[in-house]
């Protein structure tokens, strides 16, 4: 699955399909160019594919399931059409602490020293994929 930037459309090249997709640290919740690959994911794959993700906080963590949820959960009508649309896409485990996630602070410029960030400190799973139209 791939795009060049918020303006070319997404498209599926050679109709091979992951059988697994990780997003590490990816900050869904923060950049809105993730919103068009998810709803890929969510509408086109052809099959459930496993989609985890991880993040540098529980709290960030949370943020990407409101939006990865929203995607989703909006499978179930289009506004431009007269159908009903169901998703097979499904949470698998909740925003949780990784028990594998780097227990080193992750130094950054941009954090005050409120927060300690950590590689992969919280992730989620999902199966993505297969939304149909009735």
């Amino acid at each position: 699955i791939t795009y060049n930037n918020a303006d070319t459309p997404l498209r599926i090249t050679n109709k091979k399909f992951p059988h697994f997709i990780i997003a590490y640290n990816a900050g869904i919740w923060g950049y809105d160019v993730w919103k068009p690959t998810l709803k890929v994911m969510n509408d086109i794959l052809p099959h459930r594919i496993p989609f985890v993700v991880t993040s540098y906080t529980l709290e960030e963590g949370e943020e990407d399931f409101e939006v990865i949820s929203k995607i989703v959960d909006g499978c179930h009508k289009d506004e431009n059409e007269d159908k009903e649309h169901t998703s097979s896409s499904s949470l698998l485990f909740d925003v949780e602490i990784n028990p594998y996630g780097s227990r080193k602070v992750r130094e950054t410029l941009s954090n005050p020293g409120e927060t300690n960030y950590f590689e992969n400190c919280a992730w989620q799973a999902w199966t993505m994929g297969t939304c149909t139209h009735s």
